[in-house]
């Protein structure tokens, strides 16, 4: 069975809302050899979109949704680091990858020309991208308990979050518990504190 090669030359486009972004993009990607190739995503289809999560910051997927389903471009997401959850989102909606803004041109080449060859699975930097877009995860929160202080920073009760969730609000309350003390808080505007700083959706008001 023949191994995936990285090819010759890969099509690349960068997709995001600032214009400082896709210069300062196009400019690092242009001075990183031949082997990736710009181009306008308006005129051509590239093999490679980088999309800026930022575009995702009302929660509108719509762009990315066209990109992931209607075309044949592979789709990396480049992340935020005060909003991995635009990331986590991204991965959500069909990325196939996700690298840092803070990435160094050649790291972010690197991704691109992966993505390309169909070898994400072997690129250290997509991989330590997608743990950062894992709210919690360095202080050891459990997915449910990463959900259940995503809700307490929007303002829900115990007894919302235990609707929106499908459990009992006792279990709302066990979840509350175990997460003040991996984060080692012990009230809500505390917790909505250190959820914001650590990249949480911060409340909508």
């Amino acid at each position: 069975m023949p191994t995936s090669t990285v090819p010759t030359v890969a099509t690349v486009a960068v997709v995001t809302p600032h214009d400082v972004v896709a210069v300062g993009l196009r400019t690092m990607l242009a001075q990183t050899g031949p082997s990736l190739r710009l181009v306008d995503h308006e005129h051509e289809e590239p093999d490679i979109v980088l999309f800026d999560v930022i575009a995702l910051l009302d929660e509108d997927t719509s762009d990315l949704d066209h990109w992931v389903k209607e075309t044949a471009s592979t789709v990396v997401a480049i992340t935020r680091p005060l909003r991995p959850d635009l990331g986590a989102l991204a991965l959500e909606h069909g990325a196939e990858a996700v690298v840092a803004l803070s990435a160094t041109a050649e790291e972010i080449a690197g991704v691109a020309l992966s993505a390309a060859a169909g070898t994400l699975d072997d690129s250290e930097v997509a991989e330590a991208a997608e743990h950062d877009t894992r709210l919690g995860d360095t202080v050891g929160l459990s997915p449910r308990e990463t959900d259940v202080l995503r809700l307490v920073v929007l303002g829900f009760s115990n007894r919302e979050i235990a609707g929106e969730l499908y459990v009992s609000v006792n279990s709302v309350k066990t979840y509350i518990r175990s997460a003040y003390r991996k984060i080692g808080v012990t009230t809500r505007p505390q917790v909505v504190s250190w959820c914001v700083r650590h990249g949480f959706p911060p409340p909508h008001d």
